[in-house]
This record gives structure tokens, C-alpha cells and sequence, in this order.
């Protein structure tokens, strides 16, 4: 039976009474009989104010108890109360417990009750029976009608001490003392058998405890206040855990004032965890639920000692739902409150060098969290160090040092389960590999590729079985490749495309457990050994001798489709490869069979790899060396052999193959976990180093390790390149030296990594300084191309000056461009252009300047605007340039997540933070109000676009006034860039296209066979200057062949040409453009144009809606200044009210 919590409701401390009436339990002496009904007697004549004795035997219990009438009353337990294993019949008559549809065997419950069990009194819930049933089932945890051995309901004033639980299992003013708990299976593992539970309870002692349990030592659930846990040893569970809790949707619930000293932590998971649940309601309590609101609160844990804990003594998983309930789990959605929590002076052995994982919710982040006086040793007699946080605030006593990898608690329950499955049966259980194509996108949405039939020869007849045909189709093989070979071409895409695809289907033709090679080795290795040679006859290789052979012998052709299907992708490598560059891809095709070989061997011998077996094997079923190995073709280069098999490129090799494989197995844990295939490096790890977590850290280690031992040698093979003495190149094979490398590098950038946000403020910073010195060169008479044309030559200098000696990209990520008065759109003309060259600015014209600069794909841009030769601006272009000002600032402050900066009580945040962003719609609007305060219009479609690496026009955007059929998608979100952009005009707000050249341009993702040899030279020119980013014509190397190259480039559409428009009206027109980060503390600007000077630009117009200088009022991040710094910048957003100039 599951005797599984001792459940405390109603509860408080005992008194002792004299001489009272004894009640003597008599046992029948065998499960023949069912001591139930003798027991509830003797309850009911001696229950109270008397005294009940069981007598040092064993009884037998067949039915359900229901005891609380009890009043001054002395239970004396010497014996063992067993429970029965007739499973249907608790199933059926169980008693509710009125919390997660639970039950119970036995409720007892009173005033004043005092229980002894005098160390040797045991409740034994007889749960191997259960333990075994229930793995039998579909549902593993809280099944229905499964009870609890006994549950103390509306126990008040009362002691339980000396008590043993075994195998197993609501209160107040309770002490229970010297207690036993061993729920521990003697024949299965046990799930879901807590030491102890307490649900809406108060005033309860755990004093002297001792469990031995699976899963939560003790367990403190919904409303559970003044808990004290003391003295006690805790062994092999998960800690003591704080929930879980908010299940239950819109219910409010609470955990404070807990108090845990002097406790002994003994091979548990952690010291003291957190989990609750997320806000998304997924299927119904027991099994499901979420969206539950309250806080956890006042919680003091101190004076603790840890031997071998398994993972980080402190954890914070907000992420709580049940694998079987429908929907997608969020860690970034619970509005329930984790906060005020200290663990103070804990000391001992650890096998993590995690200290703390705090994954807490974006919505509701957990504040006030204190750790200090940790001192936790790894077996290295290294300390403990690492503190990965999320959505952390005011943290005290100790320094986050990275972002938290989620594994869900369940999740590394799951693994330790199966991994002791594992061990025990020595077997691995219906393991099925994962290849690791897709380690370039780990997390890949598979999505509909447009151009049916692209692979026609595969659609054809590689999938006979319709449901693997639609799953792969989904699959977009053609952005995987152009992601993972961004230089190739469109003929070289096209082939690497079906390469990728080809190996996920080869591959599946032995590990999908539903085909015969699966199972049949003899089958599986005729069907590597045919695919082999016909790969080699393909390559014009022998397979046998290495050496060159004509593709015109005899040639030896298979039936299967899949393998015949390889002559696509060894014709087109056998025209462009030489024989070396063929032989090395035969040879990771070899070494991709050979390990293939050796795995499926092991799996059915059923034989569980050591970590040195199990890296000598993925080495070659990665097929990472085969994707090395046509870098090369992707790059339409021929790298002399001394490099390629310099020992430094073979470094390389190896590391991209340990890092793919490591990224790999991480991201598929999950997929492999719900279908008990978990053949892979965590599980691996975890039967070595003894837990889930400690895997974790140490796969991450070797993953941080292999990324330096890459880039050294990557360093190394550069350096040596460079000197004369070792290799006679040109500089196009130094190039494509460059290149390859580049294309074996992936690497995860966000705003959590330092030097993510260092690189985008190193580009601010440049393009400030440009921005400030073009504007000085904007003056009466000057010409438009020489400004552009400065302004790149000092962008590039000040680039050279970065990042210098490192493997990075940098450079322009927006050319320089000034835009007259009346055009909306960035303008750069050409020298070549005789007409446009002598274009000049003119006095009294609203000039725009936008440029910016990138360090290794990180791009920041910006537009400020200049009145040529006035030193005062009056008039309509001071309500056009002020209005644009403020049009800026309320934009900026709509783009702030909701709740993100809300101050007040903690509902007034909570409130906040459930508000909806504005819609573009409300955005538009209110952007509107402003322009019209100053008699002046947006310019329609005025976009702002989410910024990523190497991509500056990313899926989300803001539209401004949007044109018929035109809208923008999605809104800002904390850890994303955006380019803010606003414009204004005196006119009507209407744009009209130009009679201008179009010279300003991007490279797209989209791929297109260019027929001219001078447009596929413009590409590759433009591929490798700009990547992504926006260039003008006259920053290539021959402006007039860059006009006729780019023509077939746009018609291609593997460039974006950008078309000059102004104002319909001819109006004047102000534009503004601001790259900001939103972090967790608001928005930072990371370039911006400057604040006009309202002493010089005077307008005798002004904002009078109160909606929108409520907004204007709103700080745009948390404020670290001074008072006076805060009444400062309010005083300045309501300007716009008063009237008044800065």
C-alpha cells in the first residue's frame, strides 16, 4: 500500500491525564482476519479520556477506519499495524482527504491526543504490492482511489512520537517526535512516497525524524504556516521540499513562516527546494492543473549539514506540471510568489558544483532571496561555486553566475528512475538513437516548406509509409542547410539540403524500432555494407584499395531507394571534389558505418556503454565528420590537403563533433525521456557521478571546455597560416581557411551572456562617435555622397580599433546615409551617378543621418536629425522635430512589457503584470495624439523591427500607420533588441517612391541560381563584406559593375533592394531610429538620437491629453540615481503638459 504522508489539517500540543479507563486491542493473528473492526471498538469505548494499548504483535487491517470522536486520549502502539493488499477493495472504499482528489485508509482525529510508539510502533503500509501495481499502469503518480495508510484530520493539541512508517505515506499545534520513515521498495523503485506532508496546517513540529524515502523528505503544501523541522537526518529523497503548489487555478495559497535548523542531508537531490506550479492550466488536479495564485514566504533554514547531496542544495523550479497532462510547459508564466527565503551556514560534501538553481517566473520573479555561509565541497576538494538564476531579484549574500538550464524536478526524477532500471536489469529499455543533424538548430520548428517537390527524387519514393512521409516533409531541410552553410550557393544548398535529409532517413531505416533492420543485425550490416561500397562507386573511389576508379565500370546499384538515392549528392561531389577531398568523405562515411555497426551491436547485446565506449562510438554515429567534411563544398573551395590534415583542423574536427554530440543530447533529453529511450551522455554520466543534475554540470563543463579547446586551435591554425615558413597561400585560400572555420562554429547568443550585450555596447559606442562627427560635417553646400562617404571611412576606423587579433565578423552594419528634408527613406547616392553626386544640403532643411556599426553579427543603428545652418529652430520644424521627440519617448515606454517596472504592494505589481501589452493598434493611436498636439502626421508604415544576430529585420514588428493589408506581429519581450523607429511630417503622412537609383541593399536567407558570372562575383563580394547586414552600392569594390551585378541579385530576390521615398506632399519630414535592450530592469538604450535642446528648438505647441502624459511620466527602466536625478527626468516627460523648454 502507498502509506504514503503523514497529513496534517487541524492541529495542537497534549496534556496528560491521570488514572483512565485501558482498552486493550486484541489481534486476530493472521490476514485471515481483519483487526479494522476490533481496532475502531476499542476507539470508541476508550477514546475519551482513556487510554488504548496495542499490544507488541501484528494487526491486520482489511477496511477503511474512520476515528475522530478521540478527546484526552493515550494511544500506546507496541505493535505493527499492517495494511491489506486487496487493491480493488482500497481503491473502491478508500476515504477522500478533500485535497487533489487523494484518499486515505485510516483518518484519526481529536483534541488533545497523545500517540507513543515508543520507537518500535509501526505503521507499515505493506507498499511493495502497490509500488509493483502501479507501474503496471498508464497514470504513475496520484492514482485515483490509491490511499494514504493514515491521515490525521483535525488533530488538534496534540503529540506523536516514536513512531516507524514504512513503505509509504491535517493539523494544528502538533509535535511529532522521534519518528521513523523508510518508504523505500524492497523489490521496485517507489514513486511519489513522501515522508510527510502538511496541508493547510499550522504550529507543527518535526523533531528527531528519520526518513528514508524516494521522493520528498518532508513536504510543506498549500497553507501551511509556523513549521518547524529540527534535529532530524534526511536520506536519499529529494530534501525538503516547499510545495508543490498552485495547482489549483485562481485558488490563493501559502507557505511562511518555516523554520528548518540542525538538520543532516544525506544522499538527497537538495538541501531545501521550491516548486510550483505554472500559470497555464493543463488538464485537473491530481494529475494536472496550474494557474494557482499566492506566495511562499518567511522562510528561515540554518545550522545544516549536507553528505554527497546529488544535486544543488538550493532550487527554485516554477515549472511544476505532470508529463501525462495535455499542453506545453512554461517556466516563465507563474503569477505565484516565491520571496523572503534565507539558507544561512550549510556545510558538507556535495556532488554538483551547483550552490543554488533558481529558475523563478518572468511574470512574478522571486525577490530577497538570501544564501550565505555555504560551504560545500566536491570530491575534487574544490568548492561548490556555481549560482544559476532566472528571474532573480535582490539577491543577498551571493552573486548569480549564469543563467539556469532547465531540467524540470520531474524530469531528473525520471531519469533516476529509469537509470535504476537500467541497473538493475542490466538492459538498456528500447533505446532508439537520435541522429544529431539538427544540432545547428537544437530547438528547430519543423514548418511547411513552400516549394513542393523541391527534392522531387526523394518525394518519389524514399517514404513508403505515409506518416513518416508527412513528418519529414514538415521538416524544412532547405533553412536547415542554409543555416547551418550560410556561404553556399543555391546549386550547393540544394545538395547539402538532401544530404541532411538523406542521413536522418538512412539513419532511421536501422534505429526506427518499427522496421526489421532494427532488431535483425545480420540484415542491418549487408544493408551498411551495400550502402558503403555504392557511396564509394558513387565518389569514383574503391572501397577495398582507396584508389581512383572509372564511375563508367560496372556498376553495383541496390534496391533500396534510400541508398540509390546517394547518386545525387555523389555526382555533384564527384564534379567538384578533387580524389583527396572525395577520400576524406568516404572516410567519415566509413566511420559513420563502422560506429553505426558497433551501436546497434550493443543495444541488442543490451550491453550499457562506459563514457569512454560510448564517446569512441558517437564520434562516428554523430555524422558530424560528415558535415565537416562538405564545409568545403559549401564554400566552392579547395583547402590544400597540409591544412586540412593539420593537426590543428583535426582539433577542430573532434571539438565540433564533442560539442555537437553534447548540445544534442541535452535538447533531445526530453523527447528521449518520454519515450524511455534514454540512450544518451546524461544517463551515462549519471551512473558514474550519481545524479541527474551532477550529469548536467558535467556535460556543461566539457562543453565550455571543448569551445576553448576549438577556438585555440582554430587560433593556432590562423597563426600558422600567417607565417610564411609553413604554408605558400593566396589570400582567397586564407579566406576560405576563414570560412571553414566559421562554418564549424555554432554558438547561443542572448542578452543572459555578458558578452552579448559587451559586443552590442561596443557597437553603440562607435556608432555614437560616428553619428556625432557626420553631423558636424552636415552644413550648408555640402555634398550628401562626401558625408556618406567620410562617415563609412570613420566607422571602419573606429571598428579596426575593437576586438583586434580576434576571430570575429565586425563592420558597418548600416552605411552612412543622409536623407534631405523631404525623404523618408535612408539616402546614399553614388559618385557614379554624375547628377545625384552634386546633390548638397541646403540651409533651413531637417537632415537625417542614420549609420551603425556590428561586432560579430551584433548590429546597433541610429538616426538623429540635424537643421542645417540654424542654430535656433522655430516655427513648423520645431513642432515637427518636438513632436517627433516625444512621438519617440511614448513609443519607447509602449514597448516596456507590462508589470516590468510596476512598484507599489505586491497585488498592485501582480495586477500590473497581468495587464495586456498595447496592440499595434492602441500604439498607432496613440502615437497619433502626439503628432496631432504639433499639427503634424505619422508616416505610414514607419516600421520598428526585432533585431537578432546577423538580422536586423527579425519576425516581430511594430507598424505605425499601417497601409491597407499591412500589419505588424507579435510584441517586445525581456532579453530582445529592437531598431525603434518613428517618423513625422508636416504633410499628410502619405510616402511616394522616388525617381532616385536604388543603392541601398541586403542579402537575404532566400537562395537563387544566378545565371551571370558578374552576379554571382557581386554576391560573393557582398556575402563577404556585409553578411546581413544593409550596404550601399558604393561601398564595393567597383561601383559599376555592382549596378549590373545587383540587377539579377533583386530579380533573384537573394537581395532586398531598398527604394527611395520621400513625402507624397513633398513636406519636410523628421525621423528618429533607437536601438534598444530589454533586460529584466526596462529598457536600455543602446544608441538613441540625442534630446533636442528646447532652449534652441521652440515650439509653441504642447501635449495636453492626460492619457499620454501619464505615459510620458513612466520611467523607461529601474531607477538607480539619486532623488534629485528621478524629480529631474519627471519634471522633463511633463514638459510637454506645462509648456515649458528643457
Amino acid at each position: 500500500m502507498f502509506l504514503s504522508r503523514v497529513f496534517c489539517v487541524l492541529a495542537a500540543l497534549a496534556c496528560v491525564s491521570a488514572a483512565r479507563e485501558t482498552c486493550v486491542v486484541p489481534a486476530g493473528g493472521s490476514n485471515a482476519t481483519d483487526d479494522a473492526p476490533a481496532i475502531v471498538h476499542a476507539f470508541k469505548k476508550c477514546g475519551r479520556g482513556g487510554k488504548v494499548v496495542f499490544k507488541p504483535t501484528t494487526y491486520h487491517i482489511g477496511s477503511v477506519m474512520n476515528i475522530t470522536w478521540l478527546e484526552d486520549v493515550d494511544i500506546d502502539l507496541g505493535g505493527t499495524l499492517l495494511w491489506g493488499t486487496n487493491i480493488q477493495y482500497w481503491l473502491n472504499h478508500s476515504l477522500p482527504v478533500g485535497y487533489q482528489n487523494q484518499s486515505t485508509a485510516f483518518i484519526l482525529g481529536g483534541n488533545n491526543v497523545r500517540i507513543d510508539g515508543h520507537g518500535i510502533g509501526t505503521l507499515d503500509g505493506n507498499g511493495d504490492t502497490w509500488y509493483q501495481w502501479i507501474k503496471e499502469q498508464p497514470n504513475t503518480s496520484n492514482y485515483p482511489g490509491r490511499p494514504h495508510a493514515i491521515t490525521f484530520n483535525g488533530l488538534t493539541n496534540s503529540v506523536v512520537r516514536g513512531l516507524r512508517f514504512l513503505r509509504s505515506q491535517m493539523c494544528h499545534h502538533v509535535e511529532f517526535d522521534s519518528i521513523l520513515v523508510n518508504n523505500t521498495g524492497n523489490v521496485v523503485s517507489s514513486s511519489n512516497t513522501d515522508g510527510a506532508d502538511t496541508i493547510r496546517s499550522s504550529h507543527i513540529t518535526f523533531n528527531n525524524w528519520t526518513v528514508y524515502n524516494g521522493d520528498d523528505s518532508i513536504s510543506l503544501k498549500g497553507n501551511s504556516t509556523d513549521i518547524t523541522i529540527t534535529n532530524s537526518n534526511l536520506y536519499n529523497g529529494l530534501g525538503i521540499a516547499l510545495g508543490s503548489i498552485g495547482q489549483y487555478k485562481d485558488q490563493f495559497e501559502t507557505i511562511e513562516r518555516l523554520k528548518v535548523s540542525n538538520v543532516n542531508f544525506h544522499s538527497t537531490l537538495h538541501a531545501i527546494y521550491v516548486k510550483t506550479w505554472t500559470a497555464d492550466q493543463n488538464g485537473y488536479p491530481p494529475n494536472g492543473g496550474g494557474g494557482g495564485l499566492g506566495y511562499i514566504s518567511d522562510v528561515t533554514a540554518k545550522d545544516l549539514k549536507a553528505t554527497s547531496l546529488r544535486g544543488a542544495a538550493f532550487a527554485i523550479s516554477q515549472c511544476t506540471r505532470f508529463s501525462g497532462a495535455p499542453g506545453e510547459g512554461n517556466c516563465t508564466n507563474s503569477e505565484f510568489q516565491v520571496r523572503d527565503i534565507s539558507v544561512l551556514n550549510l556545510s558538507g560534501t556535495t556532488e554538483s558544483n551547483r550552490v543554488a538553481n533558481l529558475q523563478c517566473s518572468a511574470v512574478a520573479p522571486c525577490t530577497d532571496i538570501a544564501l550565505s555561509g555555504i560551504n560545500l565541497e566536491l570530491k575534487n576538494g574544490t568548492a561548490a561555486s556555481e549560482y544559476l538564476c532566472g528571474n532573480v531579484e535582490n539577491q543577498k549574500g551571493f552573486e548569480c553566475t549564469g543563467a539556469f538550464l532547465e531540467l524540470t524536478l520531474h524530469a531528473q526524477i525520471v531519469i533516476d528512475q529509469q537509470l535504476r532500471l537500467l541497473d538493475s536489469a542490466k538492459v538498456l529499455v528500447a533505446p532508439s538513437y537520435h541522429i544529431s543533424i539538427l544540432f545547428t538548430l537544437p530547438r528547430q520548428r519543423c514548418h511547411a516548406y513552400g516549394h513542393k517537390g523541391s527534392f522531387g527524387k526523394i518525394d518519389g519514393f524514399l517514404f513508403p509509409e505515409p506518416a513518416k512521409a508527412t513528418k519529414l516533409k514538415r521538416c524544412d531541410f532547405a533553412h536547415l542547410a542554409s543555416t547551418r552553410w550560410p556561404l553556399a550557393g543555391f546549386n550547393e544548398l540544394y545538395i547539402l539540403a538532401f544530404l541532411s535529409l538523406w542521413l536522418v532517413t538512412w539513419d532511421d531505416q536501422i534505429d526506427d524500432t518499427k522496421r526489421s533492420l532494427s532488431n535483425d543485425f545480420e540484415a542491418a550490416e549487408q544493408y551498411r555494407r551495400e550502402t558503403l561500397y555504392f557511396v564509394a562507386q558513387c565518389l569514383d573511389l574503391d572501397i577495398t584499395e582507396g584508389l581512383p576508379r572509372s564511375y563508367n565500370d560496372s556498376i553495383f546499384v541496390p534496391d533500396d531507394p534510400i541508398v540509390q538515392s546517394f547518386d545525387v549528392i555523389g555526382e555533384a561531389l564527384r564534379d567538384a571534389y578533387t580524389y583527396e577531398q572525395r577520400h576524406r568523405f568516404l572516410r567519415e562515411m566509413s566511420l559513420f558505418m563502422v560506429t553505426s555497426h558497433m551501436e546497434q551491436k550493443a543495444k541488442l547485446e543490451g550491453h550499457i556503454p562506459s563514457l569512454e565506449e560510448y564517446w569512441r562510438v558517437r564520434m562516428g554515429t554523430s555524422a558530424v565528420g560528415v558535415i565537416c567534411a562538405v564545409n568545403e563544398y559549401s564554400l566552392r573551395s579547395v583547402i590544400p590537403c597540409a591544412i586540412m590534415e593539420d593537426h590543428d583542423m583535426r582539433t577542430m574536427w573532434n571539438e565540433v563533433n564533442v560539442i555537437a554530440s553534447i548540445v544534442n543530447d541535452i535538447y533531445s533529453l526530453k523527447k528521449e525521456m518520454a519515450q524511455d529511450t534514454i540512450y544518451s551522455l546524461i544517463p551515462i554520466l549519471c551512473m558514474s557521478l550519481g545524479s541527474p543534475q551532477a550529469a548536467i554540470d558535467n556535460a556543461i563543463r566539457s562543453l565550455i571546455q571543448s569551445v576553448g579547446r576549438f577556438n585555440i586551435a582554430a587560433n593556432q591554425l590562423m597563426d600558422g597560416i600567417e607565417e610564411e615558413d609553413r604554408f605558400s597561400l593566396s589570400l582567397g585560400v586564407k579566406r576560405d581557411v576563414e570560412d571553414f572555420i566559421r562554418s564549424c562554429q555554432f554558438n547561443y547568443y542572448t542578452l543572459n551572456n555578458p558578452d552579448t550585450l559587451t559586443k552590442y555596447k561596443t557597437a553603440a559606442t562607435i556608432s555614437h562617435k560616428v553619428l556625432d562627427a557626420v553631423a558636424a560635417l552636415c552644413v550648408e553646400g555640402a555634398k550628401i555622397v562626401e558625408i556618406c562617404q567620410k562617415g563609412d571611412e570613420l566607422l571602419e576606423e573606429e571598428i579596426a580599433k575593437v576586438y583586434k587579433g580576434k576571430k570575429i565578423t565586425k563592420g558597418v552594419g548600416h552605411p552612412t546615409t543622409v536623407s534631405p528634408s523631404s525623404h523618408v527613406t535612408p539616402y546614399t547616392p553614388l559618385v557614379s551617378d554624375a547628377q545625384e553626386a552634386e546633390t548638397t544640403l541646403k540651409a533651413g532643411e531637417i537632415a537625417k543621418i542614420q549609420l551603425g556599426a556590428q561586432i560579430d553579427g551584433f548590429g546597433t543603428i541610429v538616426c538623429d536629425q540635424v537643421v542645417v545652418g540654424q542654430d535656433e529652430v522655430t516655427g513648423r520644424e520645431a513642432d515637427l522635430i518636438t513632436a517627433t521627440h516625444y512621438a519617440n519617448e511614448l513609443l519607447l515606454r509602449l514597448m516596456v512589457p507590462p508589470g516590468l517596472l510596476a512598484t507599489g504592494t505586491e497585488e498592485e505589481k501582480k495586477k500590473a503584470a497581468a495587464e495586456r501589452a498595447p496592440t499595434q493598434a492602441q500604439i498607432s493611436q496613440l502615437i497619433e495624439k502626439v503628432a496631432k498636439a504639433y499639427d503634424c502626421n505619422v508616416v505610414e508604415n514607419t516600421t520598428s523591427w526585432l533585431f537578432e544576430r546577423n538580422e536586423i529585420e527579425a519576425e516581430k514588428k511594430i507598424i505605425l500607420s499601417p497601409g491597407t493589408g499591412v500589419k505588424g506581429e507579435g510584441v517586445p519581450d525581456v532579453g530582445e533588441v529592437w531598431g525603434v523607429e518613428i517618423g513625422l511630417s508636416l504633410g499628410s503622412g502619405k510616402v511616394k517612391t522616388l525617381p532616385l537609383r536604388s543603392t541601398l541593399h541586403r542579402r537575404t536567407t532566400t537562395t537563387y541560381g544566378l545565371k551571370r558570372p558578374s552576379s554571382r562575383q557581386t554576391l560573393s563580394e557582398i556575402v563577404k563584406k556585409f553578411g546581413q547586414f544593409p550596404f550601399s552600392l558604393r561601398q564595393l569594390d567597383d561601383e559599376k559593375a555592382a549596378k549590373v551585378g545587383v540587377v539579377e541579385c533583386v530579380r533573384g530576390g537573394v537581395l532586398r533592394q531598398y527604394e527611395p521615398a520621400g513625402d507624397a506632399d513633398n513636406a519636410p519630414v523628421s525621423r528618429l531610429l533607437t536601438t534598444i535592450a530589454i533586460t529584466k530592469n526596462g529598457i536600455t538604450k543602446l544608441t538613441a538620437p540625442a534630446a533636442p535642446d528646447f532652449t534652441k528648438v521652440k515650439s509653441d505647441k504642447k501635449i495636453e491629453d492626460e492619457e499620454i502624459l501619464k505615459i510620458l511620466e513612466r520611467p523607461l527602466s529601474k531607477s538607480t540615481g539619486s532623488k534629485k536625478n528621478k524629480n529631474n527626468k519627471k519634471k522633463a516627460a511633463k514638459k510637454a503638459d506645462s509648456g515649458d523648454k528643457e
